[in-house]
């Protein structure tokens, strides 16, 4: 039978670790398909959580401690994660807080939604069925949703609603391929990273809706450190691993550059205009089509010969299509609205223009996606 470890981070947690514990003891009895424990990482507190934890370990066989410095959340878990891998023998690891934010009833839920196919379940707050307490005030529940969506919106990843909650199911063989990636952070940003990587290796990462609750007993322990090394983070992974839409803007502005000197060197050599401006085009298509296929969709790369000549044809109608969807849009704005000057030099068939590039190139983006480099 598959066993899986509850992980419990603890710092002065003495009046909240009991009661959790028997919680969980009566919530395992409905788990039939996997051996259920816990294991308790203490950072040597100084409130006598251990010796607490220690009269249980006496009652309960399943129930574990490990125990070491204070070093950040994010320490804790891969200690307590190499334990309940290497020692314990874990196919899954849970993380949970002991502070009763996360509700003990909800693990079957977890276990029985990564047996659907999933390597990560992630309790989400800020999907239906999901919430924050109530009891927040405005400053906590804004700080708390700004920093998820500021997550969504610099790694590109809008799929995945809840990134910062530490509640979460993840298959034991996720952490031994990223493990190794998360050992610089050491307190909250743990949790970010921990998605982020796994992500990147293509992980399924699934979510269940957390009503996420308040702490019963003492206080959270999450500073602005966290919100400095969490910026630190994402701009770091902007620069090493710049998200799939950014790398293709990029790529589009390289294919810029490639067709304007393509045709000043055509014009050069006394081409007509309309001519060069075809030629630099389709020259612009070749270089966007080798750098989004060895860079924006690496991960999806086409390397057979067969297989690049069908895509690069492709790729052209795609291209033609974003033409075409320009051309629209700037004949539609020329018969509705006409054309009459703005400011600053612009007038309006300059707005059509720009908002037909911006339609194309989401036109673009998705059937390079969908289409081209499908998964």
């Amino acid at each position: 039978m598959k066993r899986a470890v509850v992980i419990l981070p603890t710092y002065n947690e003495r009046e909240n670790i009991a009661p959790l514990i028997r919680q969980l003891q009566d919530q395992f009895r409905h788990i039939t398909n996997y051996r259920m424990s816990i294991l308790v990482v203490d950072d040597n507190s100084p409130d006598g959580t251990q010796t607490v934890v220690r009269e249980l370990l006496l009652k309960h066989p399943n129930v574990h401690l490990l125990t070491g410095p204070k070093q950040g959340l994010g320490k804790a878990y891969l200690r307590g994660m190499d334990y309940a891998i290497n020692d314990l023998n874990a196919d899954v690891v849970l993380e949970m807080d002991a502070d009763w934010q996360h509700n003990p009833k909800q693990i079957p839920e977890f276990l029985d939604k990564l047996d659907q196919g999933y390597d990560i379940i992630v309790g989400a707050r800020y999907i239906p069925g999901g919430s924050v307490p109530k009891n927040w005030g405005w400053h906590r529940k804004i700080f708390s949703r700004v920093g998820n969506l500021l997550v969504r919106l610099s790694l590109m990843r809008f799929n995945q609603h809840e990134w910062t909650n530490g509640f979460r199911a993840i298959r034991s063989s996720v952490y031994l391929r990223v493990r190794d990636k998360l050992l610089d952070y050491t307190g909250y940003t743990f949790q970010v990273a921990f998605l982020h990587q796994a992500l990147l290796l293509n992980k399924k990462i699934g979510e269940i809706p957390n009503k996420f609750a308040d702490r019963r007993w003492g206080k959270s322990k999450i500073g602005a450190e966290y919100i400095k090394n969490l910026l630190l983070y994402l701009v770091q992974q902007t620069l090493i691993n710049p998200p799939q839409f950014l790398r293709f803007l990029v790529v589009g502005g390289i294919g810029f550059i490639v067709q304007f000197i393509t045709f000043r060197l055509l014009r050069g050599a006394d081409l007509r205009p309309a001519l060069a401006t075809a030629l630099s085009a389709e020259v612009a298509i070749v270089s966007n089509f080798i750098w989004n296929n060895s860079w924006t969709f690496a991960d999806q790369k086409i390397f057979t010969v067969k297989q690049i000549l069908i895509k690069f044809f492709q790729f052209n109608l795609t291209s033609l299509g974003s033409i075409i969807i320009q051309a629209i849009i700037s004949e539609i704005g020329t018969r509705t609205l006409g054309i009459r000057y703005l400011a600053f030099g612009i007038n309006t068939d300059d707005v059509y223009l720009m908002i037909g590039i911006l339609v194309g190139l989401f036109w673009n983006y998705t059937m390079y996606k969908l289409v081209i480099w499908k998964k």
